[in-house]
């Protein structure tokens, strides 16, 4: 499932020398965001008005632009003393064979390749083109990157670290170096198989159920306290009532449906009047995969039953 996105349509090419492009999605996706929040000038920029000291960029990913680092390492061995073998050269000799191909491949490498490489980047560039320079969260946290990043930004303005939060997710592994986002995934069967029937392939808590389908895309929010918002007349979409977060210290890809279920309860916790928060839908994690909807299944019903 990739997006449809051309960094050109938003970016001259000068521009994309040191943008994977997640990173460019992420840039676009904040600007649409501080856009639909009134936040921006014509420059798409925070406007002067607004302290851009209290203004947060926390739009995370799970995988980020990491796979670009195999251009680097194709560039730096695509010379590396081809044509000797070990057999024909004592150990020293060959060492500085390598070494020499490494430095020979090293300067063959573009400067702006790191830059399209490091997961801060996408976050970075994004509060670059915006003008935020408050408190940054850049926390890849697999499939709960997007909601995680959500949390932490609520958390940052109750806690008064922050007047406004950019928060959210974005992932592009389809475009770049693909193969390695599937085979990744495919090699811990998490993928569906139902590829002669790719409508039917993603079908979360079905007992036909074999496994996700890998997409891209980009969701961002922006966050305020509510009498923030209603001070500049801002169209409010949603509260955020509650949010708890935990690590689960149990399996390295089962978890243990106990400590979701606490969490959930936690989250679900109002302090003030000492109950409950009504639920009126669950957004479920659903990754179609035997273990995983049989686990989320058994949280969500120690938690509202059957």
């Amino acid at each position: 499932a990739p997006v449809e996105f051309d960094p050109n349509d938003h970016f001259e090419k000068k521009e994309q020398k040191s943008m994977a492009i997640i990173t460019a999605m992420t840039i676009v996706g904040a600007r649409n965001a501080g856009e639909m929040a009134q936040l921006l000038g014509e420059d798409k920029r925070l406007l002067p008005s607004l302290n851009k000291k209290r203004v947060s960029m926390c739009i995370s990913s799970g995988i980020g632009p990491t796979h670009n680092l195999i251009d680097i390492f194709s560039t730096i061995h695509s010379q590396n003393g081809e044509g000797e073998s070990d057999n024909e050269l004592d150990e020293e000799a060959m060492r500085k064979v390598k070494a020499e191909g490494m430095r020979q491949g090293s300067r063959k490498v573009n400067p702006f390749s790191g830059l399209r490489s490091f997961p801060e980047q996408p976050n970075a560039q994004a509060a670059l083109a915006l003008g935020v320079s408050g408190w940054p969260i850049n926390s890849p946290e697999a499939c709960a990157t997007g909601l995680s990043a959500i949390a932490e930004g609520a958390r940052l303005i109750r806690d008064g670290y922050a007047d406004m939060v950019f928060a959210g997710g974005a992932e592009e592994v389809l475009r770049q170096h693909g193969e390695v986002g599937i085979a990744s995934f495919a090699s811990m069967k998490a993928l569906s198989t139902k590829n002669e029937e790719p409508e039917k392939a993603s079908r979360p808590f079905d007992k036909d159920r074999d496994g996700f389908v890998l997409a891209s895309g980009i969701g961002v929010v922006v966050l305020e306290s509510e009498d923030s918002a209603k001070k500049r007349g801002a169209k409010i979409f949603a509260r955020v009532l509650g949010f708890d977060k935990s690590i689960d210290g149990y399996d390295t890809t089962e978890a243990d449906p106990d400590r979701i279920a606490d969490t959930i309860f936690q989250t679900l916790y109002n302090q003030e009047t000492k109950s409950f928060h009504p639920v009126y839908a669950i957004f479920a994690h659903a990754t179609s995969t035997p273990i995983g909807d049989k686990t989320e299944a058994t949280a969500l019903r120690k938690v509202f039953g059957d």
